[in-house]
């Protein structure tokens, strides 16, 4: 599972999705001060997965006194894209599963493996097919 890599995970106190109240039954977003969005659109990627775009209000989000920690546009409002409710969850999940120390050990484990087999694949040649 490839880790979160926006930008509200670089910046210490900026809110990520995981801030945000998603009520899905109500299909709707409650920031971390207690806003509700605005517009709910389901929609699809070029690539056809699914996702949802929230948009929050325009007028809240200007006034807001953390906007700095939520949005970097000086104008727009703060928006989040994220994946329906079970594709959602289990990705909250899987990222949470890969942060335990076991997972860690498993990983080193892994990476070991990995360059072992790529240093034999470009040192030694080991995919060249023999006749």
């Amino acid at each position: 599972m490839r880790p979160n890599t926006s930008w509200t995970q670089k910046v210490e106190g900026a809110f990520d999705l995981r801030a945000f109240d998603v009520r899905w039954a109500q299909r709707e977003v409650v920031c971390p001060q207690g806003h509700a969005s605005q517009q709910w659109k389901p929609t699809t990627r070029k690539t056809g997965q699914s996702i949802i775009i929230v948009t929050f209000p325009e007028e809240t989000c200007r006034a807001c006194p953390v906007r700095s920690s939520c949005v970097r546009s000086e104008t727009r409002p703060k928006s989040l894209t994220f994946q329906p409710q079970a594709q959602q969850e289990a990705l909250h999940a899987a990222r949470d599963a890969m942060n335990s120390e076991e997972a860690k050990v498993r990983y080193q484990r892994r990476a070991g493996i990995e360059a072992t087999i790529s240093q034999g694949v470009r040192a030694f040649g080991l995919r060249r097919l023999s006749t």
